[in-house]
C-alpha cells in the first residue's frame, strides 16, 4: 500500500485505506510526525519512532503508545 503518481495516500487517506484492508483498530502503525496522526486515530497500536519536536503533545492521550 503505497502513494503513486495520482494519488497520495497520506493522513487519513492512508488511515482510512489501511482501516480498510485490515480493519478499523486492527493493525499497528509506526510514525514520527504529525501527518501519522489521521493515522493513528485508525490504528490498534500506535507506535512513535524518533518523533519530531512537539508531537507527543499533540497526541496526547487519544493514542495508546505502545513504544516511544
Amino acid at each position: 500500500m503505497a502513494s503513486d503518481s495520482s494519488f497520495n495516500l497520506r493522513g487519513e487517506k492512508k488511515g482510512e485505506a489501511l482501516a480498510s484492508r485490515f480493519g478499523e483498530k486492527a493493525f499497528s502503525y509506526a510514525g514520527n510526525s504529525k501527518h501519522d496522526i489521521p493515522v493513528w486515530k485508525h490504528a490498534g497500536e500506535v507506535i512513535v519512532v524518533n518523533p519530531e519536536r512537539g508531537l507527543l503533545d499533540k497526541v496526547g492521550d487519544s493514542a495508546d503508545i505502545i513504544f516511544e
